[in-house]
């Protein structure tokens, strides 16, 4: 991961994490290799003795959770606390753990800031997601919808391939930290975000979305590039890959040529449009 998405990961009103960066890097703690942090796996290591002595008996007491036993029993058993703050499971490729996770699995963690995980089954559906999440990266999301008191507000990366999800969340939310959203081959989904909300977006990223109908919700418009271009004015990656349905974008922009949009876009370090 990059320095600058980590720092926009972390970042709140009142912290900036980039000095706390450039101190690690003095320190010989972390690296910077063509822009990617690195840890040597020794100190990852050494971290991790330390989480582990928060609650050496209950890994709900921990602040951060990687271990396959561990989220497993926080998930079903609905053991998390207040005390966790990250959960990062990545099960084997060839292989779903098919695990059915708790209808409140996640009610008591509610400082729950980092979440990356993947192929959990919700059968009875989810009550709770932490308002205070910054990172959502959640492979094959099973349900159709968020849930509703999830508040959004400091959401930074929404990475939700391969979702069942139909519509994001309900509500009117600043979403001035939301940088990325992948919500890639998800198959059922059928409007996205008002984006006049999300003015921050660096990444867009809608591929294999079929039944996609309508991209936003912008008004019509004497200048509707200008107006495309005010409302995601940090966009510099558009990918909408096989989204094919007629009504993708509003009516106000449905005839422009995407050539001009990239030509506005043309001062940007780098955009990509695939399937254009």
């Amino acid at each position: 991961m990059t320095k600058d998405r980590v720092a926009n990961i972390l970042q709140t009103t009142h912290y900036r994490p980039n000095i706390d960066i450039d101190v690690l890097v003095e320190k010989s703690l972390i690296i910077i290799s063509n822009g990617t942090l690195w840890m040597h796996d020794l100190i990852q290591e050494l971290g991790k003795e330390i989480v582990r002595c928060e609650s050496p008996d209950e890994p709900g007491g921990c602040s951060w959770l990687w271990l396959k036993e561990d989220i497993f029993h926080v998930l079903i058993d609905s053991a998390g606390t207040e005390k966790v703050e990250g959960i990062f499971f990545n099960s084997s490729p060839d292989k779903e753990d098919n695990v059915k996770v708790n209808f409140e699995a996640f009610s008591k963690m509610r400082n729950l800031r980092l979440l990356y995980i993947d192929n959990v089954h919700l059968p009875q559906g989810l009550s709770f997601l932490s308002s205070e999440l910054r990172l959502m990266n959640w492979l094959g999301y099973p349900l159709k919808f968020m849930p509703r008191n999830f508040h959004p507000n400091k959401l930074v990366e929404l990475i939700m391939p391969r979702s069942h999800i139909k519509q994001l969340w309900e509500g009117v939310w600043s979403l001035e930290w939301l940088r990325i959203i992948d919500l890639s081959d998800s198959k059922e989904l059928i409007m996205t975000l008002d984006f006049a909300r999300v003015s921050n977006l660096e990444k867009l990223i809608l591929k294999g979305c079929t039944k996609l109908s309508k991209i936003g919700n912008l008004s019509q418009s004497s200048s509707p590039r200008l107006q495309l271009l005010s409302v995601l004015d940090k966009l510099f990656m558009f990918s909408k890959g096989l989204c094919k349905t007629a009504r993708l974008f509003p009516s106000c922009i449905h005839n422009v040529p995407f050539e001009m949009i990239i030509r506005d876009f043309s001062t940007r370090t780098s955009i990509s449009m695939f399937g254009l």
